[in-house]
């Protein structure tokens, strides 16, 4: 068997990325606005940071774009099919994570996957992976999972008592903890671990704090491992 973490495409894009790339699927949904000034230390609200920063809307009075089911699957823009529960959501995370001091690319890397998730119908029209079919190009067979770190923090997630109550979509956690979904593509699961934990009934309950270290963003390349 051999070990690899390079090799693979790799379909993660940073946040910063991903959201830029929107604008070019859908001319007709144009996301065009004012730049936000990610060093304010200005306070604004959690619907507003979540206009900002995923859908580049800095005008109140402008809806975001909203897609139906029924576009799934077309390669249009992710974003668009958030449903008004998962943007009341985000608005909190936000909003949260803002008057914690957290980076809040850590909620834009949750929205955007929540994003992809729905474009992809709830993830039902993605491929699972690890069915023997993916080949490197020396035509072995390519395996893939969590590090190690990652799969401890996805069984603490799916084990705890927060994962039955929270807000965040529990087959979204399901999905995002996946090896064979999500192992090439997920979102910081610490954070994720944070924000179900803040949104479950006892932490909502209690108004749970941001615990550890989110104040700077750090992007993992090949955050996974591939065996062959």
């Amino acid at each position: 068997m051999r070990i690899i973490s390079s090799g693979l495409p790799v379909i993660l894009q940073r946040p910063d990325e991903s959201r830029a790339s929107l604008n070019d699927k859908i001319p007709s949904l144009s996301l065009s606005g004012k730049s936000v000034d990610r060093g304010s230390t200005v306070s604004i609200s959690g619907d507003a940071l979540l206009r900002q920063r995923l859908y580049n809307i800095t005008d109140s009075h402008r809806a975001a774009p909203m897609l139906g089911r029924n576009l799934c699957g077309k390669n249009l823009q992710d974003i668009a099919f958030l449903n008004r529960d998962d943007r009341r959501l985000l608005g909190s995370v936000y909003e949260w994570a803002q008057d914690q001091g957290a980076d809040l690319t850590y909620v834009d890397a949750l929205g955007l996957s929540l994003a992809r998730y729905r474009e992809n119908d709830d993830g039902r029209i993605c491929m699972r992976a690890n069915q023997g079919k993916t080949r490197d190009g020396e035509g072995y067979t390519i395996y893939q999972r969590f590090t190690d770190r990652d799969a401890a923090t996805a069984e603490r997630i799916l084990q705890s008592e927060a994962y039955k109550t929270t807000r965040l979509d529990q087959k979204f956690i399901g999905y995002l903890t996946d090896k064979d979904y999500s192992a090439l593509s997920h979102p910081d699961f610490n954070f994720l671990e944070q924000v179900i934990n803040r949104f479950s009934a006892k932490g909502e309950d209690q108004q749970l704090p941001l615990s550890g270290d989110f104040s700077r963003y750090t992007y993992i390349k090949n955050n996974f491992i591939g065996r062959v």
